[in-house]
């Protein structure tokens, strides 16, 4: 398995209960993911994109911060199995 970075936006940071540390320079890879929260029809949803292949996971109607974690780590988890 890579040694990707999971980036994320403050307001996903803010879901999974995490506080932003100072930034940190780490050159992006292409074993990178990418976390947005955002929302559509009044719905809160969660983008995760793999920087390498563009794969991409779509959740709609995140309640919290365990509708958050369990597809991050699955969509992690089976891109890097297969990488």
């Amino acid at each position: 398995m890579g040694g990707g970075v999971l980036r994320c936006t403050a307001k996903m940071l803010t879901l999974l209960g995490a506080r932003p540390r100072d930034p940190v320079t780490i050159e992006p890879s292409d074993e990178d993911w990418y976390a947005n929260l955002l929302w559509l029809d009044g719905r809160k949803c969660l983008l995760l994109a793999h920087a390498g292949t563009l794969f991409s996971v779509f959740v709609p109607n995140i309640r919290g911060r365990s509708d958050a974690n369990r597809p991050i780590l699955r969509a992690v988890h089976s891109r890097g199995a297969r990488g």
